[in-house]
């Protein structure tokens, strides 16, 4: 009986440490593919094309680094604010965006960079209609009218279509200019972003870089993501 008992253990535990090893193994993760592939398709594609020429090499450094050592694909903002030397990055505080005032603001925050793809970029007339909770409010962008926000002011999304609908605002302009850029939301509410990538560089992103919520998708994929 002692001997039967050592035999029972002894293969339990041989399956117990087959069994762990193939768990391992299911669930490992790819390797990441070499720097130097992820970092030469994205410059090849033309990611710095609107940098600040001042900061190229540290934009490029911080693309480098940030693959290495986070799998993270981010930008690199100027020494003295928050402003990201590609031009391609941005943060947006969702509720302030929603806020009187916070469309004029990050109009203001993008401009530059429809100057450095030489578009136009002018905006005016910017409009509420409020109706006890309902609150319309519009702007026009380059002689066109858009809806920045529209709906009950107890919207538990609010904030969100805000921000979904200043993407899409910006990315009309982008289209109807004849720009091959779009912007892509990565994350909302008060530590919002977004970024500006042709079809090729969002492409790239995806393909090495981790589907999390600090990168960009599509906005159908975000609002799927984000119910």
């Amino acid at each position: 009986m002692i001997e039967i008992g050592k035999i029972f253990i002894t293969i339990s535990i041989v399956l117990l440490l087959f069994g762990c090893n193939n768990s391992g193994h299911n669930n490992s993760k790819p390797e990441k593919a070499p720097v130097d592939t992820v970092v030469n398709q994205l410059i090849n594609s033309d990611l710095f094309n609107i940098t600040d020429l001042r900061y190229l090499d540290s934009a490029k450094q911080n693309l480098i680094e940030s693959y290495v050592k986070y799998n993270y694909f981010g930008g690199y903002t100027y020494p003295d604010s928050l402003r990201y030397v590609d031009y391609r990055f941005y943060n947006i505080d969702s509720e302030e965006l929603f806020e009187i005032g916070g469309l004029t603001e990050y109009l203001d925050l993008v401009r530059p960079t429809f100057e450095r793809l030489k578009l136009k970029f002018d905006y005016k007339n910017e409009r509420s209609i409020v109706n006890d909770n309902y609150w319309k409010h519009t702007i026009e962008v380059n002689g066109k009218e858009y809806i920045a926000f529209e709906g009950k002011l107890e919207s538990y999304d609010l904030w969100d279509m805000s921000y979904l609908n200043f993407i899409k605002m910006l990315n009309d302009q982008l289209s109807l200019q004849g720009s091959d850029e779009q912007f892509y939301p990565i994350r909302s509410a008060n530590d919002g972003m977004i970024i500006m990538l042709t079809k090729k560089q969002f492409e790239i992103v995806k393909k090495y870089y981790p589907n999390d919520n600090n990168h960009p998708k599509s906005i159908e994929n975000w609002i799927n993501q984000n119910k």
